[in-house]
């Protein structure tokens, strides 16, 4: 990785000082030779990481943090083995209704989290079986948040939409298979599905074409 972005958010350059948010990679409580507590993280950003110390450390003070979430700190910038190291002075979890731009923290994808998401949503809606249409996009609109919040997973997804809807349409049914397979309905699913007279139940389409593209 690259070197973070943090450590060009200067704060106070005549004291290598530099302030800003970042993600927690990792956290361990240790001690040093004279038995005091200190923090050691690993902490990152969408430009790379670095270790980062918070000497004498006292959870009633300091508070406690743990790995995968985001904080602000306040670090100075010090030399340790021929590289950068952050000694952290200040340091909080982030507040509740505080915004922050992940994209400054995650690596992200070329295209808008939301393009993407729309263009994977309205493959959904050429989806032949109403269940399954039902069900997927009930799990886009549950899971959205998250997937707008780390959309670096979706970039090689995203583009290929249209040609992974196609395959999915042609892939024909096996033989093998049992002839019904009894859909279990979350509530909030049950609620939207049309009115049935008889059980929802999935059957291997007869007659989806076994033509090969």
């Amino acid at each position: 990785m690259g070197r973070m972005r943090l450590l060009d958010k200067v704060f106070n350059a005549s004291a290598s000082q530099v302030e800003g948010f970042c993600i927690v990679k990792s956290v361990g409580i240790k001690t040093n030779v004279k038995g005091a507590a200190y923090l050691d993280m690993i902490l990152a950003d969408a430009g790379g990481e670095c270790n980062a110390k918070l000497w004498d450390y006292a959870p009633e003070v300091h508070g406690s943090y743990e790995a995968n979430t985001v904080i602000k700190v306040r670090a100075t910038i010090n030399m340790w083995k021929d590289g950068e190291q952050l000694k952290i002075d200040r340091i909080r979890n982030l507040k509740p209704n505080e915004e922050v731009d992940m994209s400054e923290l995650v690596p992200c994808a070329p295209q808008s989290p939301q393009k993407m998401y729309d263009e994977i949503f309205a493959v959904t809606e050429g989806f032949n079986d109403p269940d399954l249409k039902l069900i997927t996009q009930y799990l886009l609109k549950e899971n959205k948040e998250a997937l707008m919040r780390w959309p670096a997973a979706l970039p090689q997804r995203a583009p290929s939409c249209s040609r992974t809807r196609k395959a999915c349409c042609r892939w024909p049914p096996v033989p093998a298979w049992p002839l019904s397979v009894t859909l279990p309905r979350h509530p909030a699913i049950r609620a939207q599905a049309p009115a049935r007279s008889t059980p929802s139940r999935w059957t291997p389409s007869s007659n989806v074409s076994r033509k090969a593209a």
